[in-house]
């Protein structure tokens, strides 16, 4: 037998609360007769007795009464509850709806409700008062109150000094506020006062099983039984502890009499969850547990217990979630510590995970195996130095531990310590000769020291020991190749295809070879014999993919991804290599549904979530763009200064978050000192936010790490320019050009001529410049957008009719054209406005233009059309405000366009319509 993971050690803990009540006797034949059956332990031939009664008389409360107390019995709580709220409405006594009642909302962890239905004030006998506020004190405990509800129970208590139940309630109390040994003492007050009360016992084991305890919990189950053997907690508690100790047979007769006796029983579904779960019958599991769920959606066990299950089948996030609600319940418990932390670091929160260990990380720790996950959850937040420390005390506890040894060497292979790295792998091999991820991990270090000859003579070790593994000649493959043996790569997996001709892995490592060499044909043939013997092969249907994709056949690429997905839905890396396919011929909408379903697959993957930004984006969606950006950069690639640059653009786009964006941008300069995009992002931002001094220092730090570039000097222009030091400002831009800065520099030096006062000089560069690039299309299209702004029409014309010849497809110079020619009524207005909303149909401005026209054309509605969309896209620009307005007007919405013309006019901004805008609005409302 599996052992058993102390998971479920609470399977108990709430099922086994209830206590029994006797039913009322009734006159009707069907209600005596579920009586009988019920006294016979025929609970569900009573369960359907009792129903019949009810059909035929639904008015009988004592019926409805009596059927809730047989699902109290099975701990069935929402039917119970069903049961004893129809007999309240009846007319039953609240004295005696109370506490069956507040005993089924607490099945259902219902306890808000227990608060809210269960009215000690309406007991008839101090004993019954007593009770109902003793179940209001499980409901606090329940929400958490604990002070309150230790409280209760001992207000209870005065009310019954005989009140069982509040002893095992201040026993929990005294748990959580004591420790274990005060509860003992607690559940011993309990037993002076009734040494033969069956319940005392049960709760007495429950608290002994979460501890591990299990011969004292069978002690305890044991002689509850005795006490009472019709109790149902008593025989599921002493089955489970016996079956955990591995005496099975018995275990499984008691938990055969357990069913048969309340064939619906939750502890019954509980057990037989627990049995399958060691059987490995995972999906079973589920499925009992699921059973319990149904009935008791919060039930702390059987969420522990699907969560296990859970985690086996790949659904970390629900493992972690059960195993975590298991772990409040049960804070002493080690070993399950230790599992909610592994699933944690399964799930990348490492973070999490650490708090999660830190009760087991004391100096004085001796628990290696919660030191080495430390040790994991730290390499993955990228903090070796205290990953490895940890590491290092797990071998100081027991410098045996083979995995302390593999994970340590890993930290050190990322350092680039290859020989520290041999010596613990050395040494972890030397422990656990058979430890095949030890002696690959050994190869692997070779490799990426370029120990070629030690790789392949490791290598040569794992190939006597396991002649079989399909990975050896493939990493043998990969040296060989690196070695610039390709023929001797080649050699290799061809011995493998010899020893094992249908071995797929060798056959596709080889039609790699082929494809990176550019071998097409050669690379498709080997796939298609793959596929010939296993059509639905995911790795080799992704590789015909990829050489139609080298081969520019993109129809032919579509074709082997869908049936990669059809054969494999629930595998991410087909959706993935989709989601880039339709990216890429610019399906974006589709391309995010396909992304969405890879972030389903696969969450944290780094692979899955940057294309998921990245379609986010193109499609539209920034919210989320941003949040799926913040989530790669903080968890799951930290070390990334790319991601950190895209997280800053983000921020500073999408919710003006200056701070948020100069933290990550400085994160990224951590990662990578040099990296210029991040480097400039930060000029733009500190520039922007008045920190010149900062963004001179980066400036200048770029001119040190790039002598040779003149970037770092146009950067410093444009913060002098920024400052108003347009002398300054011009030396830079200068000293840029000097060193090949390009159109910008001389873009730059020109607006720094100018606002210096010396325009004459600044046109005369801008001559030069482009004298000696008449093609820098660039500067040409800026000479022509500052004639524009200073209404010079003439000479922009001439720049943009340039541009235009050079590149007929440009949408802005066909726009500004449009505008130009509009303003003199030139007939190609309208055909300049209209190619260049073709080439861009989305860019509002541009609409705006062709809209515009088409109104002053008399096409009014037409025009409207396309008015509305540019508004949609930019809200509060004022010449589509303004040009929105006045079409419709003219289409007679008046009404509509003195609402646009009010937010407009309400804004403190001047645009040049605002005159017209004005006048507008005064005949809009005389």
């Amino acid at each position: 037998m599996a052992k058993t993971s102390l998971l479920y050690q609470a399977v108990l803990l709430s099922l086994l609360q209830l206590g029994c009540s006797n039913s009322d006797e009734s006159g009707q034949r069907h209600a005596e007769k579920a009586q009988e059956q019920a006294a016979q332990g025929e609970l569900s031939a009573a369960a359907i007795e009792y129903k019949n009664a009810l059909q035929k008389n639904p008015q009988d409360a004592s019926a409805r009464f009596a059927l809730a107390e047989l699902y109290l019995k099975q701990e069935l709580g929402r039917a119970a509850e069903k049961e004893l709220l129809q007999a309240r409405q009846l007319g039953m006594d609240e004295d005696r709806i109370g506490v069956p009642l507040g005993e089924a909302l607490l099945l259902s962890q219902d306890y808000k409700r227990v608060l809210d239905l269960v009215s000690p004030a309406a007991a008839k006998t101090l004993e019954k008062r007593a009770d109902m506020l003793r179940i209001h004190a499980d409901a606090q405990l329940g929400l958490g109150q604990v002070d309150l509800a230790c409280t209760q129970y001992k207000e209870a208590l005065n009310l019954d000094a005989n009140l069982a139940a509040a002893y095992w309630g201040l026993a929990r109390c005294a748990r959580i506020r004591e420790g274990v040994e005060a509860a003992r003492a607690m559940y011993g007050k309990a037993l002076a006062l009734n040494p033969n009360n069956a319940r005392t016992r049960v709760e007495l084991g429950n608290m002994e099983y979460g501890l591990g305890n299990l011969a004292e919990a069978e002690k305890q189950f044991a002689e509850a039984v005795k006490l009472d053997d019709d109790l149902p907690q008593a025989r599921a508690g002493h089955a489970l502890v016996v079956y955990l100790q591995g005496r099975v047979e018995p275990a499984s007769a008691e938990i055969a009499l357990l069913r048969k006796q309340y064939p619906d029983s939750l502890l019954g579904k509980s057990l037989q969850a627990m049995i399958d779960f060691d059987k490995r019958n995972y999906e079973a599991a589920l499925k009992a547990s699921a059973g319990v769920l149904k009935e008791m959606p919060h039930h702390l066990p059987s969420l522990a217990l699907y969560g296990r299950a859970a985690y086996k089948l790949g659904r970390f996030e629900e493992a972690w979630r059960g195993l975590s609600s298991f772990l409040r319940a049960n804070p002493e418990n080690a070993h399950v510590r230790k599992l909610v932390a592994n699933a944690q670091i399964k799930l990348k929160r490492n973070l999490d995970a650490l708090e999660t260990l830190a009760p087991l990380l004391g100096d004085s720790s001796r628990d290696a195996d919660a030191l080495i996950l430390a040790g994991g959850a730290n390499t993955l937040l990228n903090k070796p130095q205290v990953a490895a420390r940890f590491l290092e005390r797990a071998l100081i506890v027991n410098p045996r531990s083979a995995a302390a040894h593999i994970a340590l060497a890993q930290i050190q292979v990322a350092t680039d310590d290859h020989g520290n790295a041999r010596a613990h792998l050395r040494k972890a091999v030397e422990l656990e000769p058979d430890n095949l991820q030890a002696a690959f991990a050994l190869a692997r270090v070779h490799h990426a020291a370029r120990e070629y000859d030690q790789a392949l003579g490791v290598l040569a070790d794992i190939e006597k020991k396991w002649p079989n593994r399909v990975e050896t000649p493939v990493l043998k493959a990969q040296v060989l190749y690196d070695m610039k043996d390709v023929a001797g790569a080649r050699r290799t997996l061809e011995a493998r295809l010899a020893a094992a001709p249908k071995d797929a892995g060798a056959v596709l490592n080889i039609a790699r070879i082929d494809l990176a060499e550019g071998k097409l044909a050669d690379a498709g043939k080997r796939v298609k014999s793959v596929l010939d013997l296993n059509p639905n092969h995911l790795e080799a249907l992704l590789m015909q993919s990829r050489i139609a994709e080298k081969a520019g056949n993109a129809k032919e690429r579509l074709k082997w991804l869908e049936l990669a997905v059809k054969a494999h839905p629930a595998d991410f890396a087909p959706v993935v290599e989709m989601t880039r396919h339709l990216l890429a011929q610019g399906q974006a909408y589709k391309a995010l549904e396909w992304a969405r379903h890879a972030e389903k697959i696969k969450a944290d993957a780094p692979e899955v979530l940057t294309l998921l930004a990245e379609v986010q984006l193109a499609a539209g969606e920034k919210e989320n763009a941003l949040a799926t950006y913040h989530r790669l950069a903080t968890s799951v690639l930290p070390n990334s200064p790319a991601a950190h640059l895209r997280h800053a653009q983000l921020q500073l786009v999408v919710n003006s978050n200056r701070e948020g964006a100069r933290f990550s941008l400085g994160q990224a300069l951590k990662n990578q000192p040099d990296y210029l995009d991040a480097q400039a992002a930060l000029i733009t931002l500190d520039t922007s936010d008045r920190k010149y001094n900062a963004a001179l220092e980066t400036a200048r730090r770029i001119q040190s790490q790039r002598p040779a570039d003149a970037v770092g000097h146009v950067f410093e222009g444009d913060v002098m320019l920024a400052q108003n030091r347009y002398t300054a400002a011009v030396d830079a831009y200068r000293k840029g050009i000097d060193k090949r800065g390009g159109g910008t520099a001389a873009a730059n030096l020109h607006r720094a001529l100018v606002l210096a006062g010396r325009k004459a000089e600044a046109e005369q560069a801008l001559d030069e410049w482009l004298g000696k690039y008449p093609g820098d299309i660039p500067v040409r299209l800026y000479r022509a957008e500052t004639a524009m702004a200073e209404g010079l029409y003439p000479p922009a014309r001439e720049q943009l009719e340039t541009i235009q010849r050079l590149r007929p497809d440009l949408p802005n110079v066909l726009n500004n054209l449009a505008i130009i020619y509009g303003s003199s009524r030139d007939p190609r207005a309208l055909d300049f406005a209209q190619r260049a909303h073709q080439l861009a149909p989305d860019n509002p401005l541009i609409t705006d233009t062709l809209g515009w026209m088409l109104v002053e054309g008399g096409r009014i509605e037409q025009g409207l059309t396309l008015l509305r969309k540019a508004q949609t896209q930019q809200p509060e620009h004022p010449q589509i405000n303004y040009h929105l307005a006045v079409a419709l007007v003219r289409s007679g919405a008046r009404n509509d366009a003195r609402g646009i013309l009010k937010g407009l006019l309400g804004r403190p901004q001047a645009f040049p319509e605002r005159p017209q805008a004005e006048a507008l609005w005064k005949q809009l409302n005389s």
